[in-house]
């Protein structure tokens, strides 16, 4: 039965290799693909200028958007990503929404749903759950549960647990040996800080 999954699924798999082989996109064509196989840019199977809207698989995969399931080494996506994403770096310069694993997720705008890595950067505000040993939100409002040695928001409404916990303007609650909210009473406070 096993043997039988597997033959079909290479066929499938070879098959779609063929036809794009064969039929390479119109230059043009920035349609979303179901299959993403990828060693690098250029040697993978759909151009980085192509969404992909399924799954994606490769040592560095690139393409203009993600929506699906993401394994890489370094997964990079140009513009947005709904999905399950598992990397060593996981890479989004728009906005992020669904749940990323690696030892560094980094997302260029605004990001919802979970992620869990050594190192969780996003530029625009996270809401959700992030848990790493370094997390960091810049620009707009993040909302939550950071959970990690360093966590620094810009602006967060939620709790923050950690070594040291930093934001200019709580909304919450922080738990650690350093919890600085710029908006407190008293700004910088051992064990506890909260703002509500």
């Amino acid at each position: 039965m096993f043997r039988t999954v597997t033959a079909v699924i290479f066929l499938i798999l070879a098959g779609g290799l063929s036809v794009r082989a064969e039929e390479p996109a119109p230059a043009g064509d920035t349609s979303s693909a179901l299959l993403q196989l990828s060693l690098f840019p250029p040697v993978q199977l759909v151009e980085s200028r192509r969404a992909v809207a399924g799954f994606r698989l490769g040592i560095v995969p690139v393409n203009s958007g993600m929506v699906g399931f993401d394994i890489g080494v370094v997964t990079w996506t140009s513009g947005d990503l709904a999905a399950l994403q598992f990397g060593l770096v996981n890479v989004v310069e728009g906005e992020a929404v669904g749940v990323q694993f690696g030892w560094a997720n980094i997302v260029g705008k605004r990001g919802v749903g979970w992620q869990s890595a050594p190192l969780n950067i996003v530029g625009d505000g996270y809401i959700g759950f992030q848990q790493g040993l370094v997390n960091i939100n810049g620009g707009r409002a993040s909302g939550g549960l950071q959970l990690g040695a360093v966590n620094y928001a810009s602006r967060f409404t939620g709790l923050m647990i950690g070594l040291v916990n930093i934001t200019p303007h709580l909304g919450g609650l922080q738990i650690g040996i350093v919890n600085y909210a710029g908006n407190s009473a008293l700004p910088v406070f051992p064990i506890a800080n909260a703002v509500f």
